[in-house]
């Protein structure tokens, strides 16, 4: 554990300059938002909510293109090498990418929860309603780790899509690009025949497995 410490906090101490801009221009957006819920009359504040949304999904894109930059950027700078030659599994490589990358996504989900309830305050409970958010019963409760393993798949399956083009080594940004698109192609298929927890799950365990066995046993720094 002592190795996987030390991996995990040179993962963060590398990204810390780029996560400290991301939050602050998240923050500070947030703020603007905040005060224009403040300055919007009751019968205009429906607006709000799709700029909520909007500017939180184009957060979100930054850490998604972080699922494969992380991993394209070490065999760019060359400094593949030096992991590949580190005394720790190898899957602690990933784990430790994996979880910076889920970690930056949960501190701007956690800034725009901060957010929408100090707007729910500032518009005195017009906003939205409160009380589905939160209450928290059994399906609600699958229902968030369904999302939170959704999140974890979709940065697995970037992992899995990056190492296969690595692997096959002619075109890689081509292979890496369809394999992405024909992983998140079967991802919506199967959601559509089976129940979403039981399928999220397998999904993600599957995505977990193959991506491991890709870094241990195919994808080399040569």
């Amino acid at each position: 554990m002592h190795a996987f410490r030390r991996l995990l906090l040179t993962e963060i101490r590398n990204r810390r300059n780029v996560l400290w801009i991301l939050l602050c221009a998240h923050i500070l957006l947030n703020i603007a938002i905040i005060f224009l819920t403040s300055h919007t009359s009751s019968d205009q504040l429906s607006y709000l909510m799709s700029l909520n949304i909007t500017l939180l999904c184009a957060m979100l894109i930054l850490p998604f293109l972080r699922s494969f930059s992380t991993w394209r950027d070490e065999w760019k700078q060359h400094s593949i090498y030096q992991l590949f030659v580190l005394p720790v599994p190898r899957s602690y490589l990933l784990l430790t990418k994996s979880f910076v990358i889920l970690l930056e996504a949960c501190m701007i989900f956690t800034i725009t929860a901060i957010s929408l309830w100090i707007q729910y305050k500032v518009s005195h409970g017009l906003l939205f309603r409160a009380e589905p958010l939160i209450t928290i019963d059994g399906p609600k409760l699958l229902f968030i780790i369904s999302i939170v393993l959704s999140a974890v798949s979709i940065v697995l399956l970037c992992a899995m899509s990056l190492f296969i083009g690595q692997w096959v080594g002619k075109l890689p940004l081509l292979l890496t690009f369809i394999s992405f698109v024909a992983g998140l192609l079967l991802w919506f298929m199967v959601f559509s025949l089976f129940p979403y927890f039981f399928t999220v799950l397998m999904l993600t365990i599957g995505l977990g497995w193959f991506s491991h066995f890709l870094l241990e046993k195919k994808v080399y720094a040569e």
